[in-house]
């Protein structure tokens, strides 16, 4: 117990000067020690801690399993992290509890083959675990993210004939992303399961409406439309369903900001940005770019 309480004691000294971490550090020795001795008691440890089991059953044995030799502390820290300090926090009460608990092998009832393992102290929970998924998933998202980018270019150029039109049809679609990025940046936004994913998804929702567009120049070239005429033509017929299909998916993705989950929040928050992002880019960027890469037959023969 005395183990207990001197780390019980330095876990309330990890939360640095300028942040609280750590909000709260329950263990079963605060409750001992807050009840008073009980008098003429053969064993009064023993004692204390019948008669809170008697009151409290469920916070004994949540702390205290004699059975399996065990004995729990609970922490309690701030959710609103971001994955490098949760880690950081983890690897910090991590340390901390194999330095006060760092196991060993006890040796039973003086026979050499009867070897009981000590585990040593470790933090573990739902905490540690949503903390390593996060880590997890943004180096998958990176991989993920760098494949969907390859697939899309080599599916626009396999559709359109074209390693041009490939080239060109990827910028406004990584438009979106450096503008959430950005704006996570900017805003100072945790990275959680909500916006580690983001990149990904993205580009695969603002990829349509570049499709749709390039495929309405394309059609508008082929009937021998200038590039201006034909960049004006698509806007006024592919430009107004992507507006109107834009907004559609936005209202249904603000949807999700009415959650109480914050990483939920932060998702659809994101990909209405992004998807708002993608048709600029689709609507704004890849017109300049068109314009650049398509030169009409009398301007190419001056």
């Amino acid at each position: 117990l005395d183990r207990v309480r001197a780390l019980a004691a330095d876990l309330n000294k990890v939360n640095p000067p300028d942040k609280q971490q750590l909000t709260k550090v329950i263990s079963i020795t605060d409750t001992l020690d807050f009840i008073p001795s009980i008098p003429f008691a053969s064993d009064p440890l023993q004692s204390k801690l019948d008669s809170i089991k008697s009151l409290q059953p469920d916070f004994v044995s949540s702390l205290y399993n004699p059975e399996k030799g065990r004995m729990r502390i609970v922490l309690r820290a701030l959710e609103r992290q971001s994955a490098e300090e949760k880690l950081s926090l983890i690897d910090q009460v991590d340390t901390l509890a194999k330095q006060h608990f760092p196991g060993s092998k006890v040796t039973e009832k003086s026979d050499a083959a009867d070897v009981k393992t000590i585990e040593s102290g470790k933090a573990a929970g739902i905490f540690i675990l949503l903390a390593y998924l996060i880590d997890s998933l943004l180096n998958d998202q990176l991989f993920s993210f760098l494949l969907a980018g390859a697939s899309i270019l080599t599916m626009m150029t396999i559709a359109f004939r074209s390693i041009k039109i490939g080239i060109i049809s990827m910028i406004p679609n990584l438009f979106p992303i450096v503008l959430v990025v950005g704006a996570m940046g900017w805003f100072n936004l945790p990275l959680n399961i909500g916006t580690a994913m983001i990149a990904s998804v993205s580009m695969g929702l603002t990829t349509d409406s570049s499709i749709h567009f390039i495929t309405g120049f394309l059609r508008e070239r082929s009937r021998g439309a200038s590039v201006v005429d034909a960049i004006r033509w698509t806007h006024r017929g592919v430009g107004r369903a992507i507006i109107f299909a834009t907004c559609a998916l936005v209202a249904g993705f603000s949807v999700l900001t009415l959650s109480h989950f914050i990483p939920l929040i932060y998702f659809g928050a994101l990909v209405s940005v992004a998807m708002i992002g993608g048709m600029l880019g689709s609507l704004v960027l890849l017109p300049i770019l068109l314009r650049l890469f398509y030169k009409d037959k009398v301007e190419s023969a001056a």
